[in-house]
Order: structure tokens, then C-alpha cells, then sequence
């Protein structure tokens, strides 16, 4: 009984820092649809947890930045394509898309964090850990100083094609991971049990 609570609450744990918290902490905020980067506002958005955006969207990777510390933090804007493909750059740059050492940590051109070129993503779960939240936000700083741009209230991304589905998949990993872990635990427990039997009756015939 004592290892199969210890082993029950080591794989609980597990599953609980792997799966279930990161699928709490971003169900728990909204999910907004058809955002336009260019009109709307980070100030509006502030309780999202997934944000899909136009179709038009995509990242402007000419005004990527990278802050260098012991590791470079990535940031590169959300923005639309206008008819002659160029980039729309907003009044107010608020949506950024970022990544952790998938950049030169120089200004412009070199940005490849997350699905940077998947042609569908046009996406993003949120950055929830706030201590690498400063890091991205000096990133920002950096892009403002360099290609005089306006940030308010920057809202930090994870760029993808699907966030409201990556979601979902933490859920259905940890259900799966619980699953895993129940029936291999039962297939543990019957081995030990039948090697318990076949010893028993090995000394009961000495």
C-alpha cells in the first residue's frame, strides 16, 4: 500500500506539472477570435489565454528583436499584410509573438520561434510565467528604441495555428498520462503478486 501511494502521488505530481496546469491556467482565460492586430488593443485583451487572429495576420519579422542575457529572448510583432503584401505596422504594437533562443538577438530578419513559417498559424496561447515575462519585455523595450514603435500594454505569445486545440491536447494528455499510469501500475502489482506465488509454493515444497 505504501508504494503504490508513493508511486500514485509521484506520477500525480508529474502529470499535474506536465498536463493539468498548463491547461488550467490557460482555461481559466478567455479565448478571443478574429482578433484584428492592427485596431485592437492589448488594454482589451488583458484576461485572454488563446487569441486567434485574422487570416489577413502575420508575423513582421523585419522589426524582430532579441534581448541577450544568458539566453536570448525573441519577440517579433503581430501584425497584417496589407494588398501589396507589406506589413501593416500598427499605431499601437501591443500582440507579440515570442521564443527562447530561436533568434541572433539582433534587430530585424532573424526570428524563427515557434510556427514563425507555418503560413496557417495566425495564433497564440499566452505567456504565463511570469519570470520570464521581464526578459521578453526588455525584447520589446529594445524593438521600441530601435524601429520607433508605440507599446502600451504588450500581450506575449506563443505563435501557433491551433492554440485552442493545443489546449485541449493538455487535457487529453493528462487523462491519457492517468490512464497509463493506472493500468501499468495494475500490470506492476499482478507481476509482483504472481512472482509472491510462485515462491510461496516453492518453499512450501522444501
Amino acid at each position: 500500500m505504501l508504494l503504490a501511494a508513493l508511486c500514485g502521488t509521484l506520477a500525480g505530481e508529474y502529470n499535474y506539472q506536465v498536463n493539468m496546469l498548463p491547461y488550467l491556467d490557460v482555461a481559466m482565460l478567455q479565448t478571443y477570435l478574429d482578433v484584428d492586430p492592427v485596431n485592437a488593443r492589448g488594454e482589451h485583451l488583458m484576461d485572454a489565454g488563446r487569441i486567434v487572429f485574422t487570416k489577413a495576420s502575420h508575423l513582421d519579422i523585419k522589426h524582430s528583436m532579441g534581448f541577450m542575457d544568458t539566453d536570448v529572448w525573441c519577440v517579433a510583432p503581430v501584425t497584417t499584410l496589407d494588398l501589396d503584401g507589406n506589413s501593416t505596422v500598427p499605431a499601437v504594437v501591443d500582440f507579440w509573438a515570442i521564443g527562447k533562443n530561436c533568434c541572433a538577438g539582433s534587430a530585424g530578419g532573424d526570428f524563427r520561434c515557434g510556427s514563425w513559417s507555418d503560413r496557417f498559424a495566425h495564433g497564440g496561447l499566452r505567456l504565463l510565467d511570469e519570470a520570464e515575462r521581464p526578459f521578453y519585455r526588455l525584447a520589446v523595450q529594445q524593438a521600441e528604441a530601435a524601429f520607433k514603435l508605440q507599446v502600451l500594454h504588450p500581450i506575449f505569445l506563443h505563435w501557433m495555428p491551433e492554440p485552442v486545440e493545443e489546449v485541449d491536447a493538455y487535457k487529453k494528455g493528462g487523462h491519457r498520462f492517468f490512464q497509463i499510469a493506472v493500468m501499468s501500475y495494475f500490470c506492476f502489482q499482478l507481476t509482483l503478486v504472481f512472482v509472491a506465488v510462485f515462491f510461496v509454493n516453492k518453499v512450501a515444497q522444501w
